[in-house]
């Protein structure tokens, strides 16, 4: 009789000491991005990737538009019996690019183009994470 292998644990974001306050936010249901004196930046630095200014934290919009979308079917770790599941670009309302989980009942009706929405997810042990839906 052959025995099912365990399912792996899914893959967690791992928090720095610059990403920190984007994952407590998170936790807290909040979008934040990285804002410098000439622009915003998604995935936290300790400078701006653009001119190398100081950075702060601001809260954002969550707004953006799909500007690229795949189906994954095969799975990453830990996502096994999630497949397929579709993931994709979204240029954020205040510039930067972000990839990410889209979610949709009906995954026929993603397109590039449409206006999305940052939610979160909390089904994971100890850190929510970021996903995207169609406004």
């Amino acid at each position: 009789m052959d025995k099912k292998p365990a399912p792996k644990p899914k893959t967690m974001p791992q928090a720095t000491l610059y990403s920190q306050a984007f994952w407590d936010a998170i936790n807290r249901d909040e979008w934040m991005i990285q804002q410098s004196a000439t622009g915003a930046q998604f995935f936290p630095k300790p400078f701006s990737v653009i001119d190398g200014s100081p950075v702060h934290w601001e809260k954002a919009s969550g707004m953006g538009q799909l500007i690229a979308i795949t189906t994954c079917r095969v799975p990453g770790p830990g996502f096994e019996g999630e497949v397929p599941y579709t993931m994709g670009i979204v240029k954020l309302k205040e510039g930067p690019r972000v990839l990410s989980q889209i979610i949709n009942p009906n995954q026929q009706q993603l397109h590039v183009g449409m206006s999305v929405v940052v939610a979160f997810d909390a089904s994971r042990e100890k850190q929510k994470i970021f996903i995207f839906k169609p406004v």
